[in-house]
């Protein structure tokens, strides 16, 4: 248990750090700036500071937000868990919402059905979702893809561009493991797979991740079919379960 809490620290402390230094440095510039009684302010400087200061909120927010749906499922009682029946056209609809619809082409039949808690499914495809937007190009779509074939679903999304070392593949299962995943200079937090793969376990389901360089990556993740004796959730209600969540 020290080990663990001290991998933590240690991960997450180098991880905050990222973010927050440009932040403050970029507040700090565009501070002295607008203070100055001697020379107006350069108004490109200024909004590539903003821009900066920006950029490096929405990724401490992302941080934060990942940490917090990780530590919640890492501490999760099993037996707490409501599995429902969810409509994953439904469910896509509102995690878009929060990511560039222009980023993803979809394939999966509207009558497609999963059996899952949906507040965990949509933190976890949300996590996915975002990663492969966030490592998409202007001009680039990913795709995601699903079908259902004896009871088990089969989602599949592909981003053209980002790339997955073997070594980080192996080690998905370590949530304080470092990785190529979590360099400053990716967009995103490097926690999303781990997270997804986490999830998808709780749920009953499975996750696999391909990559090779210069064709992207590839995550495949199996969750169970619909379920007779589940109850349905859909429409308004899924809606309000999934963003109150911090989705």
């Amino acid at each position: 248990l020290n080990e663990v809490k001290h991998n933590f620290i240690a991960v997450l402390s180098h991880e905050l750090r990222t973010p927050i230094t440009p932040l403050l440095s970029a507040l700090d510039f565009a501070e002295a700036e607008l203070s100055s009684s001697t020379q107006p302010c350069d108004a490109e400087i200024m909004g590539e500071m903003v821009s900066i200061a920006h950029d490096s909120a929405l990724r401490l927010q992302r941080l934060v937000q990942d940490y917090t749906q990780l530590a919640g499922l890492l501490t999760l009682d099993a037996e707490t868990l409501t599995l429902r029946n969810v409509r994953l056209a439904d469910l896509l609809e509102v995690l878009l919402d929060h990511t560039h619809r222009a980023h993803f082409t979809l394939d999966a039949p509207e009558d497609l059905v999963v059996a899952a808690d949906p507040r965990l499914l949509g933190g976890a495809l949300l996590a996915l979702l975002r990663r492969a937007d966030l490592l998409t190009p202007p001009g680039q779509a990913a795709s995601f893809t699903a079908r259902e074939a004896q009871g088990v679903v089969t989602l599949i999304l592909h981003d053209p561009l980002s790339y997955v070392d073997p070594e980080t593949i192996q080690a998905l299962d370590d949530p304080f493991g470092f990785s190529n995943e979590r360099l400053y200079y990716t967009p995103n937090t490097g926690i999303e797979l781990t997270l997804a793969l986490h999830t998808l376990r709780r749920l009953g389901g499975t996750l696999h991740v391909e990559s090779t360089r210069g064709a992207g990556t590839r995550v495949t993740c199996t969750l169970p079919a619909a379920h007779p004796q589940a109850h349905w959730i859909e429409g308004p209600q899924l809606r309000f379960e999934v963003e109150t969540t911090g989705v």
